[in-house]
């Protein structure tokens, strides 16, 4: 999902969430009706990232945000490093689990909270600005190692950028609007515009 700073990206996320219930429109995940049995909905989706409101917390070691997302999820802390291992086993490194989060990279970073949201199976999980703080030369690794973690449950990354240029080729890309306000508007304008990415696949 593309837009300038403050289109709507993060409501977008959060409503296909289900999380943020929509004034129209319909939202199945996974064959659930999300606005008829929105808590069935969300227990199959996920939030890594979400401006401000939503991350890891930084002087908690990866461990201990392990822990504390099993805690939250209501996972045994045995089955919660299972699966943790399971996933480091896909993208082919561990993480130190004794560094605070915040001595991450932010590549790393990135990795760890999509990590934290997968010790519990979902079909969707959202990340928001991906590629605000990713270097641009690692986005492409970066879609590829949450693409390896995502097949674990068959699942889908819905992901917010600023920039149209950093999905990988043949995501479905939805474009918002602008909501600044301008002296003059085209008839067409205000309609989100999605089309399929034609990114140049991973080396």
């Amino acid at each position: 999902v593309h837009g300038e700073q403050g289109s709507g990206k993060s409501s977008l996320l959060l409503a296909l969430a289900a999380r943020l219930r929509a004034a129209t429109g319909s939202l199945t995940i996974d064959g659930i009706d999300a606005i008829a049995n929105p808590r069935r909905a969300m227990a199959l989706t996920g939030v890594a990232r979400l401006g401000d409101y939503v991350a890891p917390e930084d002087r908690l070691t990866l461990r201990e945000s392990l822990f504390e997302r099993c805690f939250l999820e209501g996972i045994s802390i045995h089955d919660g490093v299972a699966r943790a291992d399971q996933l480091e086993r896909l993208v082919g490194f561990r993480l130190d689990r004794t560094t605070e989060m915040a001595d991450f990279t932010p590549l790393e970073r990135t990795i760890a909270s999509v990590g934290l949201v997968m010790l519990r199976p979902s079909k969707v999980v959202v990340l928001d600005d991906a590629d605000v703080l990713v270097p641009h030369e690692q986005q492409p690794l970066m879609f590829e190692l949450i693409s390896r973690m995502l097949s674990l449950d068959d699942a889908v990354l819905i992901a917010a950028t600023l920039d149209r240029g950093t999905a990988p080729a043949g995501a479905v890309e939805v474009t918002l609007p602008s909501q600044k306000k301008k002296s003059s508007r085209s008839i067409d304008e205000g309609l989100a515009i999605v089309g399929l990415s034609k990114s140049e696949p991973f080396e």
